[in-house]
């Protein structure tokens, strides 16, 4: 957990969209960021809140879930290192949407909007860059809902567990979700989780652990789903 911010800025370079930002762009967005730490449980903000600025994730997960018309909310993504988040709102100039928080002990770099707004107003091209990160998370929203449109239990949970993997860029390491986060992302009761997961844990496509799973043939797994990664 790096407790310093040039350390941290240093991670998100290597990882997700500020990796794909040029020299310039990363170098005046240093110029408004801080440095934030959260524990497990904390919200980052609710939904309906007015926005106060752009979050990325350096370590920890991070929590997004969606307000239902009852009153209740949904859990839909949990997000790894790499991940930014809060552009929408802030450039639409409305509320949020989602509420975000701390699946576990987290460190965020966090680009405030009066810090921001002053860099953008000195660098007006630096909207582009938001758009394409706009246009990235609106990607993985369409892809989550996607996943819950299929009817079969098992290729529903195997894509789920795919779109995971290939969001964090490490296909090799433990996916940290237990069954029930699991089962709540993608709308199947836990019992249904157990019994799929049991049969793709024989079938030699994943391994499962105390609240983490493991990918152990992606190929076979794809092809289980018929998934394919997007671009």
């Amino acid at each position: 957990m790096p407790a310093k911010l040039q350390d941290a800025w240093a991670l998100l370079e290597q990882r997700g969209w500020l990796a794909r930002r040029s020299p310039q762009v990363r170098k005046l967005l240093y110029t408004a960021a801080q440095l934030q730490q959260f524990a497990t449980g904390d919200v980052l903000y609710m939904a309906g809140d007015e926005p106060n600025g752009v979050y990325g994730l350096v370590s920890g997960a991070l929590e997004a879930a969606i307000p239902r018309a009852d009153g209740q909310e949904r859990l839909f993504h949990r997000a790894e290192t790499g991940f930014w988040v809060g552009d929408l709102a802030l450039f639409a100039g409305q509320r949020r949407l989602v509420t975000l928080r701390a699946a576990s002990r987290c460190t965020v770099v966090y680009l405030p909007q009066n810090k921001l707004s002053l860099v953008l107003a000195r660098n007006p091209g630096l909207s582009r860059d938001f758009y394409e990160l706009t246009h990235d998370n609106m990607r993985i929203v369409l892809q989550l809902l996607g996943n819950l449109s299929i009817a079969n239990a098992d290729s529903r949970i195997a894509q789920r567990l795919l779109i995971q993997s290939d969001l964090r860029g490490d296909r090799e390491k433990w996916i940290e979700l237990s069954q029930d986060v699991l089962a709540e992302m993608i709308a199947v009761s836990p019992k249904t989780i157990r019994r799929s997961l049991l049969r793709l844990q024989d079938l030699g496509l994943i391994e499962t652990g105390y609240a983490k799973l493991r990918i152990t043939d992606r190929e076979g797994l794809a092809t289980l789903c018929n998934y394919t990664r997007p671009d």
